[in-house]
């Protein structure tokens, strides 16, 4: 039911917003924010690179610090011990499809699917810990865009992307805040 509410709403908008031309073809995003994971939080950063496709659709690939925590507890799924005192490392490079659905001139919502391919360093004082180090998988989102002018638009976003099961890290949820400049 809430599924068919969205796409008439969606249907009913498209035609007020499908005439207008897109305002740049492509962009790049800067974001900051908190990434959390296992009942950890980390400062998270991301830089992107996109192209619109059209008002509603975009193609996005990105660079993500998700986490650098020092002392974490984590655990070896290979031999069920945990690791304390652990530096978790976790980067992702992302390719992301993002879909857009104006709301006023200035504000849109926005959807996010993608793959993301994560790199895990792990290691404790006086030992780098041997551990599968990339993992694929899905990642989606949801945010909202505020347009200002001159191509430059602020972005809120809540990304979950995949757990890393080898060493019991859950999905890692990111909420960041960032700039978007046109070109």
């Amino acid at each position: 039911m809430k599924a068919a509410l969205l796409l008439a709403l969606f249907a009913a908008t498209l035609p007020a917003y499908a005439a207008k031309p897109v305002e740049s073809l492509a962009f790049i995003r800067l974001d900051g924010g908190q990434s959390k994971f296992n009942q950890v939080s980390s400062d998270t950063w991301m830089a992107s690179l996109g192209y619109n496709v059209n008002r509603h659709l975009a193609v996005e690939t990105a660079y993500r610090k998700l986490a650098r925590v020092t002392g974490a507890t984590v655990t070896d799924s290979a031999s069920g011990q945990a690791i304390s005192d652990a530096r978790v490392d976790l980067t992702a490079l992302q390719l992301n499809l993002l879909a857009s659905l104006p709301v006023t001139e200035q504000f849109s919502l926005h959807a996010l699917v993608g793959w993301t391919r994560n790199q895990l360093e792990l290691s404790r004082p006086g030992a780098v810990i041997q551990v599968p180090n990339h993992q694929s998988g899905a990642v989606v989102g949801a945010g909202l865009r505020w347009k200002l002018e001159n191509g430059v638009s602020i972005y809120a976003e809540h990304t979950v992307f995949p757990s890393v099961d080898e060493v019991g890290i859950d999905k890692v949820k990111v909420t960041s805040l960032g700039l978007g400049f046109g070109f």
